[in-house]
């Protein structure tokens, strides 16, 4: 299983373990209202539990 941190701007990043996932998150989350995206679409930051392993999709289990 791997975690993504996928934020508005575009930007994805791959984790291991859903500790270094969430730190990550807590970093982009402070930087939400720097981030430059196109007119129109909500800054924002998610994570996902992906089972792409196993053929499953990616779940979004936490969104700011």
């Amino acid at each position: 299983m791997k975690y993504k941190v996928i934020t508005s701007d575009g930007v994805e990043e791959v984790f291991d373990t859903k500790d270094e996932a969430g730190i990550a998150l807590g970093k982009k989350r402070k930087g939400l209202s720097k981030m430059k995206v196109p007119t129109g679409i909500n800054r924002s930051v998610s994570i996902h539990e992906c089972h792409n392993d196993d053929g499953g999709k990616c779940i979004n289990w936490e969104r700011f």
